[in-house]
């Protein structure tokens, strides 16, 4: 990613190319066939139950949907 006023690149942040390669990988990569819904990192199949196991993250979630969609809606 580049800084908008400069056009150089931000350091710690991926460039363009490298942002879209765990995209490509999910649409193309025939090791990951078995794996439909998988959560990638880096362009590799890597664990997020740590994110997803914790309630407090889902009711953040849950909570920022409602918001973004602007309504509430009954569990």
């Amino acid at each position: 990613m580049a800084n908008v006023e400069t056009g150089r690149p931000i350091p710690g942040m991926k460039s363009l190319a490298e942002g879209c390669a765990t995209i490509v990988a999910a649409c193309i990569d025939p090791n990951l066939k078995g794996d439909s819904g998988a959560y990638l990192d880096d362009c590799q199949v890597g664990d997020a139950t740590a994110f997803t196991m914790d309630s407090n993250n889902a009711k953040k979630l849950w909570e920022l949907s409602e918001k973004l969609v602007g309504e509430k809606f009954q569990v």
